[in-house]
């Protein structure tokens, strides 16, 4: 689904943190091994999401200055160098293995490399050209911290600490006269910052309102509350509070917020009207669409069927098999890529010889609604495959159900 893609990347980006931090603290007994394992993860970031490779970007140049900052000598610093870029590129290498011995290069080239720059680049994630400014595209993404009721209060959090407490650690790091022993880890204030800018600007850049990507926010935000909290426990045991009183102090604090903020948002929760809490009993009863009940009139669960549109649940809702590559066209509203992606909608329907194409272009749908410019009649590559090879038996809330021929 494309609003749960964000989340292996988290998985990813945040063991690749971890391993970060680790490896400042040198508790590895064989650092190479763990800096060869931290190139190999960022390495995986570009073929789990390309949005999130800024923010892999950012990770390992947060890794390289760290590693600066701990060689001992210059032959230890290229060791561990080479280590980092050889676990990089080691699994791009296994994918350019695969591509060779099966021959798909054009594929994985156009479907993935190509179209995901289009994505964020000067178009969006429909095809058409985005014109909006940066700072346009800023607007949406301060919409969207506004408009999500889940992460809300975590972000008011980060924005409190970004704006009152970073200067207030800047400001004391540099009117206090602290020792190194203290003030070691301060560079970490500068790696948060580093990381949230990343993942802002991997928000920002493709100009699209979908609120699921505000869960690249979730890294940076936790990062730096976190080594706010750190570094305000140095500061403050400058002062002559004790380093006891103040970690159960701080703990507190955060499991009084934590506890009191989830209380909160459960209660705002509950009283929202949800569609699925207030019709769980019927969903629980193998509930089906009307759509779904219709198209199941006409295959079994276990055929093949292409759907034309943005309705992908369809495949779930009736156990069928899709027949095309593209589960979901995003390309209906032109982009420089979409005679690529009809031809092979058009290849892939005719030798998977599907059972059943259902044109999900309608009204009611959420995404494409418009049949004037996004049914399938009004692109003549599909018009004509469909037109020889099935009829039309069916329509449900605009749906149109075609059986082959």
């Amino acid at each position: 689904m494309w609003d749960t893609s964000e989340h292996f990347s988290i998985v990813i980006l945040s063991v690749a943190l971890l391993i970060v931090c680790k490896y400042y603290a040198g508790n590895s007994s064989n650092p190479n091994r763990l800096i060869f394992a931290l190139g190999f993860i960022l390495g995986l970031t570009p073929f789990a999401k390309m949005q999130s490779v800024p923010i892999a970007l950012s990770i390992a140049c947060i890794f390289l200055h760290t590693l600066w900052l701990k060689s001992i000598a210059r032959g230890q610093f290229i060791r561990s160098l080479a280590a980092f870029f050889l676990g990089g590129i080691l699994f791009s290498a296994l994918v350019i293995l695969y591509l060779t011995i099966f021959s798909i290069y054009d594929a994985f080239w156009k479907s993935y490399i190509q179209q995901n720059l289009l994505i964020y680049s000067t178009h969006g994630l429909m095809g058409n050209v985005n014109q909006l400014s940066f700072f346009g595209k800023i607007n949406i993404f301060l919409r969207m911290l506004r408009r999500v009721p889940d992460t809300r209060i975590l972000f008011l959090f980060t924005a409190i600490v970004l704006i009152l407490g970073v200067p207030f650690l800047i400001i004391k790091r540099f009117s206090l006269s602290l020792n190194q022993e203290k003030s070691n880890t301060f560079c970490f204030v500068y790696y948060s910052l580093f990381i949230l800018v990343a993942s802002s600007y991997s928000i920002i850049r493709p100009g699209n309102g979908f609120t699921h990507y505000l869960l690249f926010l979730i890294i940076p935000s936790g990062f730096l509350i976190g080594v706010f909290l750190g570094e305000l426990a140095k500061v403050l045991q400058v002062s002559q509070l004790t380093l006891s009183n103040l970690k159960l102090s701080l703990l507190t604090g955060v499991i009084f917020i934590t506890i009191t903020a989830s209380f909160l948002q459960f209660a705002t929760i509950i009283k929202l009207d949800n569609v699925y809490l207030d019709n769980c009993r019927v969903f629980a009863k193998n509930y089906l669409s009307p759509i779904a009940k219709n198209i199941l009139k006409y295959a079994s669960p276990g055929e093949s069927m292409a759907v034309w549109g943005w309705a992908s649940e369809l495949y779930f809702d009736t156990g069928l098999i899709q027949a095309t590559r593209a589960g979901v066209l995003g390309s209906l509203n032109y982009s420089p890529l979409q005679q690529y992606f009809f031809k092979q909608y058009a290849d892939d329907l005719i030798n998977s010889n599907a059972k059943l194409f259902v044109d999900a272009v309608a009204p009611r749908m959420t995404v494409f609604k418009d049949r004037k410019t996004q049914e399938h009649e009004v692109f003549p590559e599909i018009a004509r495959v469909i037109k020889e090879n099935y009829r039309l038996v069916d329509e449900v809330k605009g749906v149109r159900i075609y059986l082959k021929k």
